[in-house]
């Protein structure tokens, strides 16, 4: 992200996005986890992000290349969007926000004999679809 920053690049097969959620829930829980201002940071650029390049005049659209100055919008905005992009968005931003990870994890993804370790990579592999 950033112009001459490389922490984060295209996938050469996948340019485009479609207002997943999945890397800002993560940048949330890292957050959460680490206190490192970095995840807001780049938080703020993907919503920025959001707003140049996806917002149209009456809602939001998927893109078909993030690398591109001039994306092709296109005509469709899924669900997850509004109930989970913009909600970890939120709050990621928000200074208020209080949610124990590892309480919230380890009381409703994993059984409760678990160490807090185990618990975030059940968290981690559950929210980003990836099997153990």
């Amino acid at each position: 992200m950033g112009n001459d920053n490389q922490d984060m690049v295209k996938a050469p097969n996948a340019p485009f996005y479609l207002l997943r959620p999945e890397t800002v829930e993560t940048m949330f829980v890292l957050f959460q986890l680490t206190g490192d201002e970095v995840y807001r940071e780049w938080g703020w650029e993907i919503f920025t992000s959001i707003e140049q390049y996806c917002r149209t005049d009456i809602a939001y659209a998927s893109i078909d290349d993030v690398g591109s100055n001039q994306p092709r919008q296109d005509d469709r905005m899924e669900s997850f969007f509004l109930a989970e992009t913009l909600k970890y968005l939120y709050l990621l931003m928000d200074p208020e926000t209080e949610v124990d990870i590892l309480e919230k994890f380890s009381n409703t993804k994993v059984k409760h004999h678990r160490s807090n370790e185990q618990c975030l990579l059940f968290a981690y592999h559950d929210m980003n679809g990836l099997a153990l």
